[in-house]
């Protein structure tokens, strides 16, 4: 694929801009000077001839919000590896050129982390949202035919940090000796691959934060994909690690089961409290393909103009709380 070097720093700031702001600014920085001139081709050459050299990988690790702990209350972090400026840009160059590529092509029901449509899209993905969509969308479509049928709903337990670095990288390699790239991008590729993979963790898990680990999501899931699709056909979705099928209800057992067995071969962890069977019924009339619109004077809008307030004015938490609770509402606000 040709690479156009203002395409490819579109594609590294929009990818660190949701990561760091430090580290984008930085990328700014390198995209100002001259590697960002038009006429300089330094972003299409220089990654790919740098980067197989590097010793040591750049990453910067930081911390995001994840959830709260239900027993005691505490915050709890995720922790994202934050590419270098001259890390992202590779990532770049390798995704812009393996994306055409069948041995990394997406299946029809795999809805998370498409390649873009267009050559010009300035992300290394298509946008989430409208995946996400499509896929509730086709799963509600799929549901209004079989309407006496069980949703499967499952998550994979810490999936990231439980992938196979063998297995992952013996499909990285086949997948790289489908693509038409050159040998450098494969070396680079095969790098950055290496870079991703976590350090003294008994040969598990990849980092969460680089475009690349999203690649290796779906290679670490390929057999899981083929078999799923192979039994169940038109009624398998994933999104990233969020699966779905559509079974009879006589053998929705059965079919939960063998989701476990074929994910426990992969080495990987069915999480018990998200694994769940729905009536067709049910996600029909619940499921995330039903968008309500909020009303003005509504119990959600209320909610939502108390987070509001509390975002601006932190320190008005407890004369908001006495207040609401003189008013006759008992919502509790936590920190």
């Amino acid at each position: 694929m040709t690479s156009h070097p203002q395409l490819l720093a579109t594609r590294t700031l929009n990818a660190i801009r949701k990561l760091h702001l430090p580290t984008y600014i930085a990328t700014r920085y390198l995209f100002d000077s001259v590697a960002g001139q038009l006429e300089s081709t330094w972003s299409l050459q220089v990654p790919k001839r740098k980067y197989p050299l590097r010793i040591v990988p750049r990453f910067h690790l930081a911390q995001r919000f994840k959830s709260l702990n239900e027993s005691d209350g505490t915050i709890v972090y995720r922790d994202f590896q934050v590419p270098s400026p001259a890390t992202a840009l590779a990532e770049t160059v390798v995704l812009q050129e393996i994306a055409p590529s069948p041995s990394f092509g997406k299946k029809r029901n795999v809805y998370s982390y498409r390649w873009p449509i267009e050559n010009a899209y300035p992300y290394n993905f298509e946008h989430y949202s409208r995946s996400y969509r499509q896929r509730n969308v086709d799963i509600q479509l799929c549901l209004q035919e079989r309407k006496g049928w069980i949703t499967l709903v499952s998550d994979i337990e810490r999936f990231y940090p439980s992938i196979d670095q063998s297995i992952l990288t013996k499909r990285f390699q086949l997948a790289l000796e489908g693509a038409n790239i050159t040998v450098e991008t494969k070396t680079t590729a095969m790098q950055l691959l290496d870079d991703i993979l976590l350090k003294d963790s008994g040969g598990l898990g990849i980092a969460t934060g680089p475009e690349l680990s999203h690649v290796a999501g779906d290679l670490a899931l390929k057999r899981v994909d083929e078999e799923l699709t192979k039994r169940f056909s038109k009624t398998y979705f994933r999104y990233v690690d969020d699966i779905v099928l559509v079974v009879e209800a006589d053998i929705a057992d059965e079919a939960l089961e063998y989701l476990v067995d074929l994910l426990r071969t992969e080495g990987l962890i069915a999480h018990p409290n998200k694994t769940e069977k729905i009536s067709a019924a049910e996600w029909l009339q619940f499921g995330p393909h039903i968008h309500q619109k909020v009303k003005e004077v509504s119990f959600e809008a209320l909610v939502f103009q108390i987070k509001t307030f509390l975002l601006l004015r932190p320190e008005q938490k407890q004369q908001l709380e006495r207040m609401l609770g003189q008013e006759g509402f008992a919502i509790p606000i936590r920190e």
